[in-house]
């Protein structure tokens, strides 16, 4: 671990192979509270077992075979997301448990994209602070698998945040609110599956 808030805070690369978790004695990856770790891989990261965080911000990319599941696991640990690439098969699994998980805007933020593999962004609010929200303010992308976004509370896509997904379903399930800014699409040639426990707000649904 480290306390570094740089940029390059952590950077791990399986050049033929995967990262993996070895245990949960501890957090796999810490840096200080804004730091970033970029994490490379060819098979796998956190595969079968999510590879634990405490970071600031995360760019995680998976070339082959494997799945990426990565949980933040700090106490009011908020994740920004900065590119997160699955060009295998495997899902993506990105997850808060108790902090705001943000998708980053461009031109540094790259999305999140996968290809047939299900993609799912999940905020929660282990301390029940109302602080478990997702923000999508760049592109979630998936070929044909199922793209799910939950939230403890609020789910919100800016203008820039558009959800497509050539086939697969689109779910979203907020605690709270959805908020959709005018001009964002959650775009697919599935279905659309959307529940809130307040209040829906749409840009467009197609």
């Amino acid at each position: 671990q480290t306390t570094s808030n740089a940029s390059d805070a952590v950077t791990v690369t399986a050049r033929a192979g995967a990262i993996s978790d070895a245990g949960d004695t501890d957090t796999d990856i810490v840096t200080g509270a804004s730091g970033q770790a970029t994490l490379n891989a060819v098979t796998g990261i956190g595969s079968g077992n999510a590879i634990e965080t405490s970071l600031g911000t995360l760019d995680v990319t998976n070339t082959a075979s494997g799945n990426i599941q990565i949980r933040e696991v700090a106490s009011g640990g908020d994740l920004d997301i900065l590119n997160a690439l699955q060009s295998g098969a495997g899902t993506l699994i990105i997850r808060t448990l108790d902090g705001i998980l943000t998708v980053l805007a461009g031109p540094a933020g790259a999305g999140v994209s996968a290809q047939s593999g299900a993609v799912t962004l999940d905020a929660q609010d282990a301390g029940g602070s109302g602080n478990g929200d997702l923000v999508l303010n760049n592109t979630v992308t998936s070929t044909s698998g199922k793209i799910n976004l939950d939230a403890a509370n609020d789910v919100i896509a800016d203008a820039n945040g558009d959800v497509t997904s050539t086939s697969g379903e689109i779910e979203v399930s907020a605690g709270d609110n959805l908020e959709m800014a005018d001009g964002t699409e959650f775009t697919t040639g599935g279905i659309i599956d959307v529940d809130a426990g307040n209040n829906v707000l749409l840009g467009s649904l197609n």
